[in-house]
């Protein structure tokens, strides 16, 4: 992975500063970079533009290594048989890695996040932290939690400055969180007869903010 990053810094050298730029511009904060096709063969070309894509994303930010599998990214997938398990859990919305030890069922694990909402800085700048499902304080019930995603929802709804980026296959979004909040569309529901709709690669800069903290079981 060191020597791909290398590369990628070498051959990309003339983007990556105005990618860095873009992304340190408060009025910016996100860029999105399509890995072009390389090889005629479908297999072959979707795991040479993955290292692409991986290689780039270290060489603009080294990233945290995922727990499970100890590589500088997670990745994902989506599937029917994945969502009816992960609403039989609760945990609807969520994906499951496909590091899975070759099981098809979903890995869970007795973990824990806890993070709070709002996070003062000491130079006064305020981190917003909303994945997952929102539940409002401690002692309050849904409603007033309801009330409180609706008000801030309408808020960033009305920003003058908002980008959209589609979704698509080899596209390589990087966005810096401290610049702004973010959202995906939720996609289509996974399609009748295939084992898997969807995969993608996250990865998440080591230089980010820690507005949380794992709790293990």
């Amino acid at each position: 992975m060191a020597k791909l990053t290398e590369q990628a810094s070498l051959f990309l050298v003339d983007m990556i500063p105005e990618i860095k730029r873009q992304l340190d511009n408060p009025f910016v904060g996100i860029v999105a970079i399509d890995v072009p096709q390389v090889f005629d063969d479908a297999t072959v070309d979707a795991i040479v533009g993955s290292l692409i894509a991986v290689s780039l994303t270290q060489a603009i930010m080294p990233s945290l290594p995922d727990r499970e599998n100890n590589a500088p990214f997670s990745i994902f997938t989506a599937s029917k048989d994945n969502s009816k398990n992960l609403d039989h859990v609760g945990i609807r919305g969520l994906s499951p890695t496909v590091y899975d030890n070759g099981q098809s069922s979903v890995k869970i694990v007795d973990r824990r996040a806890r993070a709070a909402i709002f996070t003062r800085a000491p130079d006064g700048s305020i981190t917003t932290f909303m994945n997952g499902t929102f539940e409002g304080h401690a002692d309050t019930g849904t409603d007033q939690a309801k009330d409180i995603t609706a008000e801030i929802k309408s808020t960033i709804a009305a920003n003058p400055v908002r980008y959209s980026i589609p979704q698509e296959s080899r596209r390589l979004i990087i966005l810096n969180n401290a610049n702004g909040f973010h959202a995906r569309d939720i996609f289509e529901n996974p399609m009748e007869g295939y084992a898997v709709t969807r995969t993608y690669l996250r990865s998440a800069s080591i230089s980010g903010k820690v507005v949380g903290r794992i709790i293990e079981g």
